[in-house]
């Protein structure tokens, strides 16, 4: 068994990135997935597995190049990684969630989506689906 962690980067120094470290040190056989850079914001987290997908990362801007760089990501992550049924995929942020929904329904790996942000941070669509 597997867990990949399907993150945004762990290269920017906040809530989210630490929480994913932190369970990456204390979990058992965690591959954290990237789309571009393997840097790491914080100290101390030198001895866990991180896979870039070499596909840039998240754009900061502009509402296509963030679609378009959703869509190369979950065409990279089947692409590259073999899921089995008995791993499980880790997504913390809504576009990321939405993805692992998709590689659901086309692998038979497990899939725990979580965010950690506050709720009302984003408005209108995203709080409907949520």
């Amino acid at each position: 068994m597997t867990i990949y962690f399907v993150t945004n980067g762990i290269h920017r120094m906040g809530g989210t990135e630490r929480v994913i470290l932190q369970l990456a040190t204390i979990l058992k056989d965690v591959v954290i997935i990237v789309p571009g850079t393997t840097m790491v914001a914080f100290n101390g987290y030198n001895n866990l597995t991180i896979k870039s997908l070499n596909i840039s990362d998240f754009p900061a801007s502009g509402k296509f190049n963030k679609l378009f760089h959703r869509l190369r990501y979950y065409q990279a992550l089947k692409k590259n990684i073999k899921f089995t049924s008995e791993d499980f995929v880790v997504t913390f942020s809504y576009d990321l969630n939405l993805l692992n929904i998709a590689l659901l329904k086309s692998n038979k790996c497990k899939s725990i989506v979580c965010e950690h942000i506050e709720y009302d941070y984003h408005k209108g669509i995203r709080n409907l689906f949520r």
